[in-house]
C-alpha cells in the first residue's frame, strides 16, 4: 500500500504513483495541496481520497454543490480515472465508490467536536489500513471514520519547535 499526498513536486508525487503501481501496490492518493496530476497517474490510483473543499475545487464547482450532492461528486472524481474515490464531509460522514462499483454515503459518527485539526488525516490512515488488511471499501470507510471520530473528541497539542 501507498498513500501519496501533493505536498511534494509534481514531478516526484508522479514519479512515485508509477513506481508503486509498477511494483503492484496499490496507491491511494490524497490530493491535498491542490495541484494537477497527469491523466495517467489517475488512472494508476487504488483510490483517491479528498474531503469536500478539495473536490469542489478539483471538480471547479462550488463546495455547496459537494455537500448538496456527493454522489454526483464521486462520479465526477471517478470519471478522472481512479479505481474508487471517497470525500470525506465533516460533520456529514462520507461519500464513496463501493467494491461492486456503486456509489453511496455512510454518515458520521454523532460524537463531541472539541478539534478538527488532523480528522482528515486519521481518516486517511485508518482507511489505508483497512484496505492493506483487505478489507471492503465500505469497511475500510467506516474505519475512517470511526477514527476521524476519535480524532476530533481530542484538542491538539501544537508541536514545540525550535
Amino acid at each position: 500500500m501507498c498513500v501519496v499526498q501533493l505536498e511534494f513536486p509534481p514531478d516526484v508525487v508522479n514519479h512515485v504513483v508509477r513506481t508503486a503501481a509498477d511494483g503492484g501496490s496499490r496507491v491511494i492518493g490524497t490530493l491535498a495541496p491542490l495541484q494537477a496530476l497527469p491523466r495517467d497517474v489517475w488512472t494508476l490510483l487504488d483510490a483517491v481520497v479528498v474531503n469536500a473543499r478539495e473536490a469542489a475545487a478539483i471538480l471547479r464547482v462550488s463546495r455547496i454543490d459537494v455537500m448538496n450532492d456527493p454522489v454526483e461528486a464521486i462520479r465526477g472524481l471517478l470519471a478522472l480515472g481512479p479505481h474508487a474515490a471517497t470525500v470525506t464531509l465533516g460533520s456529514h460522514g462520507a461519500a464513496f465508490s463501493t467494491d461492486d462499483g456503486n456509489v453511496t454515503t455512510m454518515p458520521a459518527l454523532p460524537v463531541p467536536v472539541v478539534d478538527t485539526t488532523g480528522a482528515g488525516d486519521a481518516f486517511l490512515g485508518a482507511f489505508a489500513l483497512s484496505l492493506a488488511e483487505r478489507s471492503t471499501r465500505t469497511a475500510a470507510v467506516a474505519a475512517g471514520i470511526e477514527a476521524a471520530a476519535a480524532a476530533v473528541q481530542r484538542r491538539r497539542v501544537p508541536a514545540i519547535t525550535g
